[in-house]
C-alpha cells in the first residue's frame, strides 16, 4: 500500500468543512438549525442532508451511538460508478470515507478535523461497486 501524495489547499480544506457546522454558516443555521433539538445528533442529520443535497450521495444514518458508533448508508454515491469500468474486489468510496470520519471528528472530537483527524475511523462494509444495494460505512473509534 502506498501513501497518498496529492496536496490539497489546507486553508481551503479548513474552510469547507467549518461550513458544516452550525456556528460556522448562516445558510445551514437558517434550514438546518431550527430542527435542532439535539445536539450533535441533529446536526450529524443536518449535515448528511447537505451531503446528499451536494449531490455527493444519497446518504443516511441508520444508526448512532453517540460518540461511539455511527453506521451510515449510502445510495447513487458517485464513486460507485467504478462498477461500469471494473469490479473492484474491496469498497472504493474513499471520498466517503473520508467525509464520515470528518463529520465525527467534528461532532465528538474535542480536537476536531482538521487537526484531530484520527480519533475515528470508518470502515466500508458494503457497496455498490461491490453488487451490493447500496454503500455502508461503520465508524468506531480509532
Amino acid at each position: 500500500m502506498t501513501a497518498c501524495t496529492t496536496s490539497i489547499n489546507r486553508e481551503k480544506a479548513i474552510s469547507d468543512f467549518s461550513k458544516i457546522k452550525v456556528r460556522g454558516n448562516e445558510e445551514f443555521k437558517s434550514i438546518v438549525g431550527p430542527m435542532i433539538e439535539k445536539e450533535p445528533e441533529d446536526i450529524l442529520h443536518g449535515a448528511y442532508a447537505v451531503f446528499t443535497a451536494w449531490g455527493w450521495a444519497k446518504s443516511e444514518i441508520v444508526e448512532s451511538i453517540s460518540g461511539e458508533k455511527m453506521v451510515v448508508r449510502t445510495y447513487d454515491y458517485y464513486e460507485s460508478d467504478v462498477k461500469d469500468t471494473f469490479r473492484p474486489t474491496r469498497g472504493f468510496a474513499y471520498m466517503i470515507k473520508g467525509v464520515c470520519r470528518a463529520f465525527m471528528e467534528i461532532a465528538y472530537d474535542d480536537n476536531p478535523y482538521p487537526d484531530g483527524f484520527g480519533k475515528f475511523k470508518c470502515e466500508q462494509t458494503k457497496g455498490i461497486e461491490l453488487g451490493d444495494d447500496y454503500g455502508e460505512f461503520v465508524l468506531t473509534e480509532a
